[in-house]
């Protein structure tokens, strides 16, 4: 009998015109005629807070609830709990950590780890409902904020009686992890009716500032999708790396960390392609040089602080070195075991590395969960890499260290991508695929076809952000008596004056869309009952270099699964057709939080129709990001489509969880087959390919999408040429081509920007003529001189001035230099202090390494610039103006 390969490959071309949401959050949940008091239960404690107010409070909508914790105590959590020696534990955290709303806690930080594990494992352990959403009401106020959410998060998808129940999107009660920090104070302050609007519906555009062409600027209509920023958040906390598996994830808890990851960063490399970045290629982190990587961050922390950023080609600092130890002693553990073939440990049997059934145990050490092998000599590396990239700023963490922002930051794809590299060294030695692994006797795939109406675009997407938990403004400065007051004098007010107006707030903010589409593939079956798995790859059709990549013999880590079902084959011809809206790492769009709370709201008060209302949640990626960004022209990619026989019915196995609900196991690694290398009787088999050499159950399909414009009104784009400056116009005309007959309206609008344009021209002139008057005004400066005196003393120590190093200002105020770093440390803003500190780092390094170089004239002299300019860049930040007669102070 002839074998054949049944593997499909797809090339294709995907047009857009030119732009993020939905997370999506599915597990069932069963026959529970009490779903809808527990969704709506759920609702109310993560819609309001001790900082919220207003009609609909928990206490108010479900009293036989909440009543309870009016007087609730530690005692009564013990009393609810099944395990006491897990609320012991809680008990024994509170007495030696007070709570803190103001902090932030780190998903990833060792240090924070506890807040979270011990308040999460009493949600799952709490007797009844009822018992776990006591306890949850009673914690908001005695925890802190994030700890809080994410323990919660961890326990409606562990809990059985929870299964089915969804969270609120987590966009709405944290915008400020999602959008920038005008955008969310602005929402704030109308909510809360210290922004007067007449509108009922208030929508604040969030525009991204593309004027850079950096690599987060570029990507931004991806990094800052709101959809994929919550998918990870649903993922970090459906398998908390200090948590046991669920059942059904324990034969590949650590292969789908690994396996999540890969895709991620395939589907990132695609899009950096799609984007014209550059070669879509993600480096290593070189740890010992300047962090090449950088990234601009507009959020801020629920405490009101900025959520980190890090400027490109920074060095670490100082106290990080430690960590960088670390990851070095541990990188260096994990290549030797690589290099052995053997993993050994001092608490465990060994593993063998050849055999491809410990890859999941490999992955568990590589990710650094609970069942590593021994995570006392592994660590955690992955948590490490995090900990190097977000220790610019000691006490805050930073967006790579937060589940629900980590994805927003591109060094993000570097970190995972050592981490994807250790896991391909693995596989790397195994033994390759077999031609017996790869075929599949009497079936053949006769043709793939696909919508011709296939494009992406961007389009104009509108987020809720009604509920605010925390006062955005508030900060952890309780000495601050002039916050105080004022935030004493808004209270004040807000209790005695009626309730702010019923706003509805959105967020406008361009993302990137693509609709569903079809694919039908036509498969001959020789035999009838032939159950097989299919499953479907995509990725670029050509290299950098503009080479034809073939999936099964090169580039195999470029391409990431969308798609993987059972399917049962009748004798002779099969007719496949399923949707993208189907794909099971896909989902669709959710329905909008608030008008799910209405349906759920409408249920309990036996007025609505509880079969509208949805019993599952499922956490996956959103269905629109399933193709990258397209081009005008056309991008080109590959649909990699292959068929396997599936295994006996008791081996097949789904996921049961919400992560990626229905998921099949077959038995078969994750990334089958494109995981390992193919063995090289099968090498033959795959040659010229792209001239359909091979039997007809391969096929290769070549198209192009046409280029779908943006349909704008004329009226409208009257009203962008009047709003827009030359910049924005230019920008807008490069996205789509508009062919109008000109009007007398049209001419006037012209002329009005002409005369704006002159107007911009002579004010232009005005500024070059002030530039000249200034830079002749700084030149007569610089010839300045002054007397300094033997006597005379700094005015902040008052110890004589010529002892140390020192400065002396136009207006006559002399400091020495350490005293006015140390005054004017507290007054500059965070990034400025840490800029300052890293160059105070720099100084210090260069002084050591003329100690250490010995007499090189060429090194001295190269030493002595650099050392003059790290002095001028101190300069610049301390000794701009005077201490005492300068803005800071003023301010």
């Amino acid at each position: 009998m002839r074998r054949f390969i049944a593997i499909v490959i797809v090339s294709l071309s995907v047009a857009i015109i030119v732009g993020p949401n939905g997370g999506s959050a599915a597990a069932s949940a069963k026959n529970d005629d009490d779903f809808p008091r527990k969704q709506s239960a759920i609702f109310q404690l993560l819609w309001q807070s001790s900082a919220g107010s207003g009609a609909g409070s928990p206490a108010k909508s479900h009293p036989e609830i909440f009543e309870r914790v009016k007087n609730y105590k530690l005692d009564d959590v013990v009393e609810a709990c099944t395990n006491k020696t897990l609320a012991r534990e809680l008990e024994a955290y509170t007495k030696f950590h007070k709570a803190d709303k103001s902090r932030v806690v780190s998903y990833y930080r060792d240090e924070d780890i506890e807040a979270i594990r011990s308040l999460a494992n009493v949600f799952i352990d709490a007797r009844s409902f009822d018992d776990f959403v006591t306890i949850a009401a009673w914690s908001d106020d005695q925890w802190d904020e994030l700890a809080w959410i994410h323990a919660l998060a961890i326990a409606l998808q562990r809990r059985e009686d929870c299964r089915g129940l969804r969270m609120p999107n987590l966009w709405e009660i944290m915008p400020n992890y999602f959008f920038g920090a005008d955008v969310v104070l602005q929402s704030y302050m109308i909510k809360t009716g210290e922004m007067s609007r007449a509108d009922n519906t208030i929508v604040i555009e969030d525009a991204r500032d593309d004027a850079d062409s950096t690599e987060q600027s570029v990507l931004a209509y991806y990094l800052e999708d709101v959809g994929l920023n919550e998918f990870y958040f649903n993922f970090a906390s459906s398998r908390p790396h200090w948590l046991a598996a669920i059942d059904d994830q324990e034969q590949t808890f650590g292969e789908l960390y690994y396996h999540v990851h890969k895709m991620l960063l395939a589907k990132y490399r695609l899009e950096m392609s799609a984007a014209n970045t550059r070669k879509p290629n993600v480096e290593y982190i070189d740890w010992e040089q300047p962090i090449a990587i950088g990234y601009k961050s507009d959020m801020i922390h629920h405490n009101g602080r900025l959520v980190p950023g890090r400027v490109a080609g920074t060095n670490l600092p100082m106290r990080s070195y430690m960590w960088l130890e670390d990851v070095k002693h541990y990188e260096s553990r994990l290549a030797m075991s690589l290099d052995s073939g053997v993993m050994n440990s001092y608490i465990s049997n060994r593993l063998t590395l050849s055999d491809p059934r410990h890859f999941n145990d490999f992955c568990n050490v590589l990710e650094g969960n609970r069942a590593t092998l021994d995570l006392r000599y592994f660590g955690s590396v992955e948590r490490l890499y995090r900990r190097l990239l977000g220790s610019h700023v000691k006490h805050l963490p930073a967006s790579i260290e937060m589940p629900m922002t980590c994805s927003r930051d591109p060094a993000f794809y570097r970190l995972i991508k050592r981490v994807v590299d250790f896991g391909e060294q693995y596989k790397s030695r195994l033994e390759p695929y077999s031609l017996a692994e790869l075929t599949y006797d009497a079936v053949r795939v006769d043709y793939v076809h696909l919508d011709d109406n296939l494009h992406t675009r961007f389009e104009a997407y509108e987020s809720y952000v009604n509920h605010h938990r925390r006062d955005l403004r508030s900060t952890t400065d309780s000495g601050n008596e002039h916050h105080n007051h004022h935030q004493q004098q808004r209270q004040a007010q807000q209790s005695s004056s009626s309730s702010p107006p019923p706003h509805t707030v959105k967020v406008r903010r361009t993302r990137l869309q693509s609709r569903p589409f079809d694919y039908e593939i036509g498969v001959h079956a020789d035999s009838p009952s032939r159950a097989v798995v299919v499953r479907l790859f995509l990725g670029p059709e050509r290299d950098e270099f503009g080479r034809e990549i073939d999936p099964l013999l090169t580039e195999r880590d470029r391409f990431y699964e969308i798609d993987r079902w059972l399917l049962d084959l009748k004798a002779g011809m099969n007719k496949i057709v399923r949707s993208s809206a189907e794909a099971v790492y896909y989902a669709p769009e959710p329905v909008s939080s608030a008008a799910y709370n209405k349906l759920v709201a409408r249920t309990v008060r036996g007025v609505g129709d509880s079969d509208k209302m949805s019993k599952t949640v499922r956490h996956a990626l959103p269905g629109r990001l399933i193709l990258p960004r397209g081009t005008a022209d056309g991008l080109r990619v590959q649909l990699f489509v292959c068929l396997h026989p599936a295994p006996e019915e008791n081996k097949i196995h789904r996921y049961q969880s919400a992560l990626f609900e229905g998921l099949l196991l077959d038995g078969r690694s994750l990334g089958f087959p494109l995981d390992r290398r193919v063995s090289d009787d099968v090498l033959p088999k795959f040659q010229n390919v792209k001239n359909c050499m091979l039997k007809p159950n391969h096929h290769l399909l070549h198209r192009t999408f046409p280029y779908e414009s943006t349909k704008i009104a004329y009226g409208k784009l009257v009203n962008i040429v009047k709003d827009c400056t030359s910049g924005s116009i230019w920008a807008y005309s490069e996205r789509a081509v508009f062919k109008y007959k000109v009007t007398k309206e049209d001419r006037n609008v012209w002329q009005e920007y002409n005369r704006h344009m002159q107007d911009l021209k002579e004010e232009m002139e005005e500024a070059t003529k002030a530039a000249e008057v200034i830079r002749q005004d700084i030149k007569a400066f610089r010839n300045r001189c002054t007397f300094v005196h033997s006597k005379d003393v700094c005015n902040s120590c008052n110890i004589q001035l010529l002892l140390r190093p020192f400065y002396v200002f136009p207006c006559g105020h002399r400091f020495h230099s350490d005293c006015l770093v140390a005054a004017l440390t507290s007054m500059l803003t965070l990034q400025d202090q840490t800029k300052l500190a890293e160059l105070q780092h720099q100084l210090t390094m260069a002084t050591n390494g003329d100690l250490n170089r010995g007499g090189d004239n060429a090194s001295i002299s190269a030493s002595l610039s650099t050392k003059e300019q790290i002095k001028a860049d101190i300069d610049e930040l301390i000794a701009s103006e005077c201490l005492y007669c300068g803005d800071l102070m003023i301010k």
